[in-house]
């Protein structure tokens, strides 16, 4: 690798330069550096004096040149070269030096956040209102006839690419899953296995599911026998646990405890007003039974 940085060196830097510099090999770069900014070519113009640059810090790197002399000749090539090629190529301790930035401190601060935007900033899905194409796609593989030879393999390997093509979220795509397979209810033998292959976390179908039960315990809702269904089904299959999907079920076991209390105290205060009410009645016939008695008997 040197020794490819030092045969370039010597193409456009050579060692007389540096050694005559403060005679001739100051003018020589710089005339050179001047030469490669009026390029017509922008693009080669751009990689010209990007290399030049290069190898003057490479120079002062190895020891082989003065860092103020280096100095000073970007001083006098600032009147040419863009600013732009100068940031991308000098340290920020440099550039303040030349008065090119203000603070190599903020500088490298501002350096920092754009890497973090541009490398580190957490992917945004498509979330079904931005942009629908791609569920629309989606929805139409899910619902296509299910008779021929369309297996749960092949559509998974569409609907992933299909995520990767409109980058959809892949939790509401996960959702979408559970809604077609909830009004194809008949298909077990089909959604069973591609909800088993599609999903990594059982939790998360789970929860999904709850969202779905919750949904519907609305006062004038009705839970379909549909989703029943599909959770019937999904329990079978070991694909959730009945104690994850409990914790989204209405009512609330304290709800239920009160319900049930409220329940035993209305029947017994009915079954007090029964038990008195045939008192009554029993005490009624009695006394009517003593009135007519002696009619009877005359």
């Amino acid at each position: 690798m040197c020794g490819i940085v030092g045969k370039m060196a010597t193409l456009i830097l050579p060692a007389d330069w540096i050694k005559n510099w403060e005679k001739s090999g100051k003018h020589e770069f710089v005339q050179l550096c001047k030469n490669l900014a009026g390029k017509t070519n922008h693009d080669s113009m751009i990689k010209d004096i990007q290399a030049a640059l290069y190898e003057l810090c490479w120079h002062v790197v190895q020891g082989n040149f003065k860092l103020d002399l280096a100095a000073s000749v970007l001083s006098d090539m600032m009147l040419f070269v863009p600013d732009a090629i100068l940031k991308e190529r000098l340290d920020p301790e440099t550039l303040e030096s030349l008065g090119l930035i203000k603070q190599a401190h903020q500088f490298n601060q501002k350096i920092v956040k754009i890497k973090t935007k541009l490398f580190y900033k957490q992917q945004k899905f498509n979330l079904l209102r931005e942009e629908n194409e791609g569920y629309a796609k989606l929805i139409t593989e899910l619902g296509q006839d299910l008779s021929g030879n369309i297996t749960s393999h092949i559509v998974l390997e569409s609907i992933k690419s299909l995520i990767g093509c409109f980058n959809l979220d892949p939790n509401r795509v996960l959702d979408i899953i559970l809604e077609v397979y909830e009004c194809r209810s008949d298909q077990d033998e089909f959604f069973l296995p591609l909800i088993k292959s599609y999903m990594c976390e059982p939790l998360t179908l789970c929860h999904i599911l709850g969202f779905k039960f919750k949904f519907n315990q609305e006062p004038n809702e009705e839970t379909p026998t549909s989703l029943y269904h599909i959770a019937a089904a999904l329990l079978h299959h070991n694909l959730i646990e009945l104690e994850d999907l409990y914790v989204h079920l209405m009512p609330l076991d304290a709800s239920i405890i009160e319900e049930h209390k409220r329940e035993i105290t209305e029947a017994k205060q009915i079954a007090r007003k029964l038990t008195m009410s045939r008192a009554a009645e029993d005490h009624r016939q009695t006394a009517q039974a003593v009135i007519d008695g002696p009619e009877e008997v005359c």
